[in-house]
C-alpha cells in the first residue's frame, strides 16, 4: 500500500471523529448571568433569599452579596444584620466562559426605631390623669405610628397621648412605634402607674311628693374614700350645706342641677354634678269638653294643663278610659257621667273632674205599603214608625228627599235603591236607619235552558225556563218552531220531521210585565245517516301521508280518531301521518244535521318501522366523549352524523370531539324501504372549579364572600360545595358567605358538579384569614373572706 492510500484512508476514518467534537463545541455556549432575590427591603436582620435565573447552562457560581459573604451555591441566602444599602454580585460559569452581573444597591436594610416614654405622674389616687411623652427615635426614616397600651384595657394611636386611670391598681404601660420603612419596636415598662383608693363621690334623694311647690328633698350621701371626708352641697336654686346627709325645702318650682363636692383629708378630691337631680313640678290641670252630648255621638276632649304632663289618664264614669292626650268618647247610653283626668308628672300627679250629660236618642224605623215592581214608574206610600221624633229627613235613594213624616214618593228609573230616614227628637238627639237595596223595580229577564241541542228523528225536547222576576210569573208561552205551542212553565214536545228549529219563550209577569228568549237553530234534528270511509294506503312508512276519504251518506260534519291517541281531525277527507309504528283502529262520526253514526275499522292501519331515536351520554373523565345508544324502533342500517364531519354505521357508536361546544347530531335508520331520521343538538361543556374572594381578610364573626368568576357559565353547574377550612363545610350557591367564629389562617375547597354529574375542585391554600382577640381570664384566689 502506498504512503498517499495509507493517509486518505486515516483522513476518512477520522472525519467522523473530528464533526462529532466540532459539533459538541458548537452545542456549549457562554452563559448569561442573572438572579433574583426576596425580600430586597426590610428590617434589620434581614434574611434573603437569592435565585439563580442565569441562561446558558452554567455549571458553578461565585456569589458576593455585599455583606463579606461569599458563595459558590446556586441558589444561597443570607442574613443582613446592620441597616444600609448592599450590591450583589454573580458571576456564572461554565466550559464555553463567564458573565458577571452586578445589581447596585440591590438589598435594602432599614434600621428598627429605638423606643421610650416618660410619664407626667405615676403615682396617686383615682381618678388619676397622666400625661405621657413620648421619647423614641425613628432610626431609619420617621415615626409614622405610635400604640399605646395603657394596661387597664384602653389605647391610643397618640404620639403624647394623656390618660385618665379610674380604678385602683398597678399598670403596666407598652409602647410600639413603627417607623417609615415598616419596622417595629416595642417598650413595656411593669407596673409604671400606680393608682391607690381616691375618693368615689355619689348621692341619693327622695322623690317631690305634690306638685306644687314647697317640697322637702332629703338627701343621702353615698360617698366613700381613704380619711376623714368633709362635703360641700350645692341644691341649685341658691342653697347649699356642709352636712353629710342634709334636708332641703324647695320653695318653687322648677328643675335643679345638684351638686356634690367630697374631699379627703388625705388629699383626694371627687366632684358629682347630677343635672335635673330634682324636679319640682308646679302644675294647673284643666281640660275643655261639652257639657252635654247625644248618645253615640262623639264627645272630644282637650288636656290644656300647664305644663304638659308626661303621661295623661281619662276616667270616664262608665268603666272606660284613655291614655291619649286629647281622647274622643262615645257614650251609647243616656245618663250623667264623671269624666276625670289624672296627669302623670313623673313623681307626682294632679287630678280634676266635671261632669258631662249624655242625652237619649229617638227610636227610628218606617214600612211601606208596597217595595217592589218590573217597571217605573212605581209609587211608593211611605210611613214613619219611630217614637219621639219631632223633624224627619227621608233619602230615597235616587237623588230626591223629603222632610215630611209620611211622604209618598215616585221613582221614575229602574234600579235598586237604599232608602235612609234620619229623625231629630226634641232634645236635638238624632237617630238614622238605613235599609239597603229596600225598593227594587226590576225588569224581568228569561232566557231558556237546554238549547241549543240536536238528536235523530223523532227527538224529544225538554227545555226548562231560567227566569229572574221579582213580581213574579203570571203566565208562559213556548213557540216551538215548527208550528206546536205550549203554556206550561216546562213542557215537552216531540220532532217528527228533520229541519232545524227556532225556539221562542214568552213571559207576562204578576204586575203585567213581559220579556222573551228566542235560541235561532234552537233544535236540530235529523234521520240517521250511514258512516263509512277508506285509506289509501293501507300499510305506510312512519312519517309518510295516508289519505283518508269519506263515504258517508248523507253527512254534514265529521270527527276521526286516528286511533294512537294523538291524531284527530274535523275536516271530511284528511291527510295524516304516523309518528310511531303499530296496527291502528281508525273511527269515524258522521252526522246529518245532529244525527250521528258511528264507523269503527279494526286494525285498519299498519305503521311500518323505523323510528329514529337515540340518546346521548357523558364520560367524565374525557369531557369531550360522547357515548350515543340508538333507541330506535326495528332499525335494520344506522347513519350517523356527528355535526363536526364525523360520521359513523355503528348502531351505538361513541365519538370524541376536537372540541367542546354544540353539535347537531343526525341518526338516519333504515329498514327496508322505509327510513327515519331525528336530529338533535349535543352540549360538550367542560367547567373548571374556581372562586375568588371579596374580602379575604376579615375579623371574627364577620362574613368571607366567596364567589365563582364570571368565566364559569353556571346555568351549567348543579350543585357548589364549600369546605371552609376549619371543619366545615356545605353545599350552597354561586355566590356565599360564610361568618368564621375564630381567629386563624384557612385554607378553602370547592367541589363543583356539573349537570352531567361530573366533578371538579380547586384548593386555596391560606386564602382566608381571620383576625379577633380570644377572650378569657382567671381570677386568683377563687375563694376567700369578706373584703376579698
Amino acid at each position: 500500500m502506498s504512503l498517499a492510500i495509507y493517509r486518505e484512508k486515516i483522513q476518512y476514518r477520522l472525519l467522523p471523529i473530528l464533526l462529532l467534537l466540532m459539533s459538541g463545541i458548537a452545542a456549549t455556549a457562554q452563559p448569561v448571568a442573572g438572579f433574583t432575590a426576596s425580600p430586597v427591603t426590610g428590617c434589620a436582620p434581614l434574611a434573603v433569599s437569592f435565585t439563580d435565573q442565569s441562561t446558558g447552562t452554567p455549571t458553578t457560581w461565585q456569589w458576593d452579596l455585599g455583606n463579606g459573604t461569599q458563595s459558590t451555591q446556586q441558589n444561597p441566602t443570607t442574613t443582613y444584620f446592620n441597616p444600609g444599602t448592599y450590591t450583589v454580585t454573580l458571576t456564572a460559569s461554565n466550559t464555553a466562559g463567564s458573565n458577571t452581573i452586578t445589581r447596585t444597591q440591590y438589598i435594602t436594610v432599614n434600621d428598627k426605631p429605638s423606643v421610650n416614654f416618660i410619664a407626667s405622674d405615676s403615682t396617686g389616687c383615682f381618678p388619676l390623669r397622666v400625661n405621657f411623652t413620648d421619647l423614641s427615635s425613628a432610626g431609619t426614616g420617621t415615626i409614622t405610628n405610635w400604640d399605646w397600651d395603657f394596661g387597664d384595657g384602653t389605647n391610643s394611636a397618640a404620639q403624647n397621648p394623656f390618660h385618665i386611670y379610674t380604678t385602683v391598681g398597678n399598670f403596666t404601660v407598652t409602647l410600639k412605634v413603627t417607623n417609615s420603612g415598616g419596622c417595629i419596636k416595642v417598650i413595656s415598662k411593669p407596673v409604671y402607674i400606680r393608682v391607690s383608693t381616691g375618693v368615689s363621690v355619689t348621692f341619693g334623694n327622695s322623690a317631690p311628693q305634690l306638685c306644687h311647690p314647697p317640697e322637702t328633698i332629703n338627701f343621702t350621701n353615698l360617698s366613700t374614700g381613704p380619711g376623714i371626708l368633709s362635703h360641700q352641697w350645692f341644691f341649685g336654686d341658691g342653697g347649699g350645706s356642709t352636712l353629710i346627709n342634709p334636708s332641703h325645702i324647695y320653695n318653687t318650682g322648677g328643675n335643679f342641677t345638684v351638686t356634690l363636692i367630697t374631699q379627703s383629708s388625705l388629699g383626694c378630691v371627687d366632684t358629682l354634678i347630677r343635672p335635673f337631680a330634682v324636679v319640682i313640678k308646679d302644675v294647673q290641670s284643666a281640660f275643655t269638653g261639652p257639657n252635654s252630648i247625644c248618645a253615640g255621638s262623639p264627645a272630644s276632649f282637650t288636656n290644656t294643663s300647664n305644663p304638659v304632663s308626661a303621661g295623661s289618664l281619662w276616667d270616664f264614669g262608665d268603666a272606660t278610659g284613655s291614655t291619649q292626650t286629647n281622647p274622643v268618647k262615645t257614650w251609647p247610653i243616656p245618663g250623667t257621667y264623671t269624666v276625670q283626668l289624672i296627669n302623670n308628672y313623673g313623681t307626682c300627679a294632679d287630678t280634676i273632674s266635671r261632669p258631662i250629660t249624655v242625652l237619649a236618642l229617638p227610636l227610628v224605623n218606617f214600612t211601606s205599603a208596597d217595595s217592589v215592581d218590573c217597571d217605573a214608574p212605581f209609587t211608593v206610600n211611605f210611613q214613619d214608625l219611630s217614637a219621639g221624633g219631632t223633624a224627619w229627613a227621608w233619602n230615597f235613594g235616587d237623588g230626591n228627599p223629603s222632610t215630611q213624616q209620611n211622604p209618598v214618593h215616585t221613582y221614575n228609573t229602574n234600579g235598586q235603591f237604599t232608602v235612609s230616614l234620619v229623625v231629630t227628637n226634641a232634645n236635638g238627639c238624632k237617630d238614622s236607619i238605613s235599609k239597603t237595596q229596600y225598593i227594587k223595580i226590576i225588569k224581568p229577564i228569561v232566557a231558556i235552558n237546554g238549547a241549543p241541542v240536536e238528536g235523530c228523528v223523532p227527538f224529544s225536547f225538554s227545555p226548562t225556563p231560567n227566569v229572574n222576576a221579582i213580581d213574579g210569573v203570571a203566565t208562559y208561552f213556548w213557540d216551538f218552531g215548527d208550528g206546536a205551542t205550549s203554556n206550561l212553565p216546562n213542557p215537552t214536545h216531540i220532532y217528527p220531521v228533520q229541519g232545524t228549529y227556532t225556539v221562542k219563550l214568552f213571559i207576562t209577569t204578576n204586575d203585567g210585565c213581559t220579556d222573551s228568549s228566542v235560541v235561532v237553530n234552537g233544535v236540530r234534528v235529523g234521520t240517521l245517516p250511514t258512516a263509512d270511509f277508506s285509506a289509501i294506503p293501507l300499510s305506510q312508512c312512519v312519517g309518510q301521508p295516508i289519505q283518508f276519504t269519506d263515504l258517508s251518506v248523507p253527512a254534514d260534519r265529521w270527527l276521526w280518531d286516528f286511533g294512537n291517541g294523538i291524531g284527530s281531525s274535523t275536516t271530511q277527507n284528511p291527510i295524516y301521518a304516523y309518528t310511531d309504528t303499530g296496527i291502528f283502529t281508525i273511527r269515524l262520526i258522521a252526522w246529518n244535521n245532529g244525527c250521528p253514526d258511528t264507523m269503527i275499522k279494526t286494525n285498519y292501519i299498519t305503521a311500518l318501522p323505523p323510528v329514529a331515536r337515540f340518546t346521548a351520554a357523558f364520560n367524565c373523565n374525557n369531557k369531550r366523549q360522547v357515548i350515543f345508544a340508538d333507541q330506535s324502533v326495528l332499525p335494520q342500517t344506522w347513519a350517523w352524523d356527528f355535526g363536526d364531519g364525523n360520521t359513523s354505521a355503528l348502531p351505538s357508536p361513541t365519538h370524541v370531539y376536537a372540541a367542546f361546544g354544540t353539535y347537531n347530531v343526525s341518526l338516519i335508520v333504515t329498514n327496508g324501504g322505509c327510513s327515519d331520521t331525528i336530529v338533535q343538538p349535543v352540549t360538550l361543556i367542560n367547567e373548571l372549579a374556581d372562586f375568588l374572594v371579596v374580602n379575604d381578610t376579615v375579623c371574627k364573626n364577620q362574613q368571607a364572600v366567596f364567589y365563582v368568576p364570571a368565566t364559569i357559565n353556571t346555568a351549567n353547574i348543579a350543585t357548589y360545595y364549600w369546605d371552609f377550612g376549619n371543619g366545615i363545610a356545605q353545599f350552597g350557591t354561586s355566590v356565599f358567605g360564610y361568618f368564621y367564629p375564630a381567629a386563624g389562617v384557612y385554607t378553602v375547597k370547592l367541589v363543583m358538579t356539573d349537570i352531567r354529574g361530573c366533578r371538579d375542585s380547586i384548593v386555596k391554600v391560606n386564602v382566608i384569614r381571620v383576625f379577633g382577640p380570644t377572650s378569657n381570664f382567671t381570677p386568683s384566689p377563687l375563694a376567700g373572706c369578706k373584703g376579698l
